[in-house]
């Protein structure tokens, strides 16, 4: 779950400088129909940022099994949406997408939720 906030921060801080910066680097019709999908990403990226580094520390201090898996299941949702989100921008490419936010957002979420799910004995109350 560490694994997965590290690169939401990194994909928020890009998605925020991107979103500061969209206009000098396309014409104005252009960064209009850009800016949605580069807010999107930056709420989902900050959010699983957020909700990750809560599931990563709440499992690691073996504190509230429930709380754990909300967060990450949460933080799964966030890459899944935001691998979603990348993948419905004007001019997706399914391989960058594919390498660029399934594999650093997803995958590691998902991985990281399915191994703390059979471990609810080692959580205190």
């Amino acid at each position: 779950m560490i694994v997965a906030a590290v690169a939401s921060l990194i994909i928020f801080v890009q998605s925020v400088r991107a979103l500061i910066t969209i206009y000098n680097w396309y014409p104005p019709a252009v960064a209009q129909a850009w800016t949605p999908y580069d807010q999107m990403v930056a709420v989902f990226t900050f959010a699983g940022l957020v909700s990750g580094f809560s599931a990563g520390g709440l499992s690691l201090a073996r504190k509230s099994f429930t709380w754990t898996m909300v967060s990450a299941t949460l933080g799964t949702l966030l890459g899944a949406a935001t691998w979603v989100t990348s993948l419905i921008t004007p001019g997706a490419n399914v391989v960058s997408s594919f390498f660029y936010f399934f594999l650093p957002l997803f995958t590691p979420a998902l991985i990281g939720t399915a191994l703390v799910y059979p471990r609810k004995a080692e959580f205190k109350r």
